[in-house]
């Protein structure tokens, strides 16, 4: 294209990948240079130590936080010699806990650690490591997860969510991808090591209050 791209276009890919609008697309990977890695997968089974099997565990962890790992040791040669930048999606979850989602909770908040290690680690090379920290998202993984029970639509999954996010409503995946745009762009030069919460306020008043979780 005779140009250099820039971390705007690859929020608005990663929002269109996490909307409806890509509901018919999966297994594809999305490729957009701007000098940065995104690290946003996750997985999420509900449940605590006397429901979850330790297959379920090791599952969630291998996709919530080893995942990222793997991502993270193959492309740091390349960002240290571009000078890049990461962003990891993780959760408020890392930060909180939250009832009947054990293991979630737990592989994000080892997210979260491993992100501050990392950033530790490469930031004399010049390359910058943070996460975020949403809160609830309408995604398509949402329904998937089971979080609020089957069948979960919109309008139900924010009057639930508006009784725990002070903020009144659930989020969209346009909110957590200009917070991604931030952190990967140069008005972030000075930041590394951060998670940053877009959860509407959510975690100043988790845990959270009585609300139907799936398979609790």
């Amino acid at each position: 294209m005779g140009r250099c791209g820039n971390v705007h276009e690859a929020a608005k890919a990663i929002a269109f990948l996490a909307s409806e609008d890509a509901s018919f697309i999966t297994g594809e990977t999305l490729r957009v240079d701007c000098g940065a890695a995104v690290a946003n997968a996750g997985i999420g089974v509900p449940g605590n130590l006397e429901t979850l099997t330790l297959e379920q565990y090791e599952h969630q962890q291998l996709v919530n936080t080893t995942s990222v790992f793997s991502l993270l040791k193959l492309a740091m040669p390349e960002l240290k010699k571009t000078r890049g930048n990461v962003v990891a999606v993780s959760s408020i979850a890392g930060l909180k806990p939250i009832d009947s989602m054990l293991t979630y909770c737990v592989s994000k908040a080892g997210m979260d650690q491993m992100i501050r290690c990392i950033s530790l680690e490469v930031a004399k090379d010049g390359v910058r490591v943070n996460c975020i920290n949403p809160g609830a998202i309408y995604t398509n993984i949402f329904n998937a997860m089971g979080i609020f029970g089957d069948g979960m639509t919109y309008e139900k999954a924010n009057a639930l969510v508006s009784k725990t996010h002070p903020i009144g409503r659930i989020g969209n995946v346009y909110e957590t991808g200009k917070a991604i745009a931030f952190l990967a762009s140069d008005d972030a030069s000075f930041i590394t090591g951060v998670t940053l919460r877009v959860d509407g306020g959510a975690a100043l008043v988790l845990p959270l209050p009585d609300i139907p979780l799936g398979n609790k």
